[in-house]
């Protein structure tokens, strides 16, 4: 067997019918117009609901409603943090905490 072997991948995904059709073929200017206008609206649709999709997802970016306060997430950081270089952690909290 030559190649990469083939390996089959199920993902879960779900469609959404947006109701949304082109015109097979456009004759006129107006029918043109009216797929290209289509085709960004679904584009737009699209990419709105991926920004949600990562948005949602864990890591990614911090909501902008969520009022978190930076020092407070920082030391449950530190509070959980396992590793051998902790003291550097906490004087880096330390020397943020002059800063402001």
């Amino acid at each position: 067997m030559m190649g990469k072997p083939k390996v089959h991948i199920k993902h879960k995904r779900r469609k959404e019918n947006l109701q949304l059709y082109l015109i097979a073929k456009p004759r006129t200017p107006a029918e043109r117009q009216k797929n290209k206008e289509t085709l960004e609206l679904a584009t737009k649709i699209r990419a709105e609901r991926e920004q949600h999709f990562k948005e949602s997802m864990l890591g990614y970016r911090l909501k902008k409603d969520r009022n978190i306060n930076f020092l407070d997430y920082y030391q449950a950081y530190i509070d959980s943090y396992t590793k051998k270089d902790l003291r550097m952690i906490k004087i880096a909290l330390n020397r943020f905490r002059l800063v402001l």
